[in-house]
């Protein structure tokens, strides 16, 4: 194909580019360049998309055949792409220092962002990439331009990196990243020819928000710890909120408020009942052993006995709350806690059934001494008697 033709040929894609929305303004190839950064480019339909990817016009080409249609120069001056590659945080997501500057530079790094799964499962964000692809390579590169491209690219970067850590389970750090998202969207809406790009952002970080909240709900589901629970609603609840959904919103915030209260509830029951057996740990000091226990307290061992019960009730009362909750913080202090009681009160058993069995043996010596007594006086009772009806009798006999 002879120059002239190849001319042509570009000139009438720039024309149907034009006539497609691409191009604001179809036949206004004479406005100034200015006027050009600061218009948005329409979204790009399914097919015009496929046939966009297929045939990319370098930017050189574009603008050299536009001029050269109103006897410009033929001659093509080729930029040299930057390579400088894009840095990403967890909180903050944003072009480094070293930022692209040229059209060129530009049109790499939305390149390499090509296929990201992120922007598969959001096609608005795709959308967004494909217009930009467009925006670099047609039109001068103006500081405009390349200020709105680079909160484009921005935009881009923080929702691959939300996408990552929702697809992780990182859900938390997913909504901080979302949120980042969103300020750069409300930088890029405030930035002239900007607001077709945040308005395309929006609609897939709402449901980006609404997806995030549904697996934070369905995780508080399956987790058993009450803690890991609550934070799981209330994450579900920021992101159901961010979305938009103000009645699902609403519903966490109710099922977050009475599982705080039950939570709460329990917590001071297993602090009053903790606290209730290691005073009893610590008041009963002399039962390491029962026979220390009995000289320490004497009768006083079954009122010690008593309350040692009472304690090991308790701290099994505070292990049950601290399973039920799964509050492992908590479980190691209240078994050693329910240990400690019930050796005491092993002790203390012990050392009641010994005091029991001396009370009784001392009882039943007493006893048998009494008994032993009672047995002599009968006998000389009977013996007396006897020995009274014997002499009687002689008597009579006379």
């Amino acid at each position: 194909m002879t120059p002239c033709w190849r001319n042509y040929a570009i000139i009438l894609v720039i024309i149907a580019f034009a006539f497609t929305g691409i191009v604001p303004g179809a036949g206004t190839a004479t406005s100034t360049n200015t006027a050009q950064s600061d218009i948005v480019k329409t979204a790009p339909t399914v097919e015009r998309r496929a046939a966009m990817a297929q045939t990319r016009i370098p930017v050189e080409a574009v603008r050299e055949t536009a001029l050269s249609g109103y006897g410009q120069s033929d001659e093509v001056t080729q930029n040299t792409f930057d390579q400088t590659p894009i840095t990403q945080t967890d909180d903050n997501v944003s072009v480094s220092s070293d930022s692209p500057q040229s059209a060129g530079a530009y049109l790499a790094a939305f390149r390499r962002l090509e296929q990201n799964n992120a922007y598969t499962s959001y096609s608005e964000f795709e959308v967004i990439r494909s217009q930009a692809v467009f925006a670099v390579q047609i039109g001068d590169f103006t500081a405009a331009e390349q200020a709105r491209m680079r909160l484009v690219l921005d935009l881009l970067q923080t929702f691959a990196t939300a996408y990552d850590r929702q697809q992780a389970g990182e859900y938390e750090a997913a909504i901080r990243a979302a949120e980042n998202t969103t300020v750069v969207g409300e930088k890029l809406r405030s930035t002239a020819g900007g607001g077709q790009y945040a308005a395309l952002a929006g609609v897939s970080i709402d449901r980006f928000y609404a997806d995030t909240g549904q697996e934070l709900q369905s995780r508080a589901e399956t987790v058993s710890a009450t803690e890991t629970r609550i934070k799981a609603l209330e994450d579900a609840a920021r992101a159901y909120q961010r979305a938009g959904s103000t009645e699902r919103y609403a519903q966490i915030l109710i099922r977050v408020d009475r599982l705080k209260q039950t939570f709460q509830r329990d917590r001071d029951e297993l602090n009053a009942s903790v606290a209730s057996a290691q005073t009893f740990i610590s008041a009963c000091s002399n039962c390491d052993g029962a026979g220390t226990a009995i000289s320490a307290y004497g009768a006083g061992v079954f009122e010690q006995y008593r309350s040692a019960t009472e304690a090991v009730d308790d701290a099994d009362q505070a292990t049950e709350i601290a399973e039920k909750h799964e509050m492992t913080e908590r479980l190691e202090t209240v078994q050693s806690t329910q240990s400690a009681a019930a050796q005491r009160r092993d002790t203390l058993a012990v050392a009641s059934t010994t005091l029991i069995l001396g009370y009784s043996t001392i009882t039943g010596i007493i006893i048998g001494i009494i008994g032993w007594r009672v047995a002599l006086w009968q006998r000389d009772m009977t013996a007396a008697t006897r020995g009274d009806s014997l002499l009687l009798g002689a008597m009579l006999r006379g």
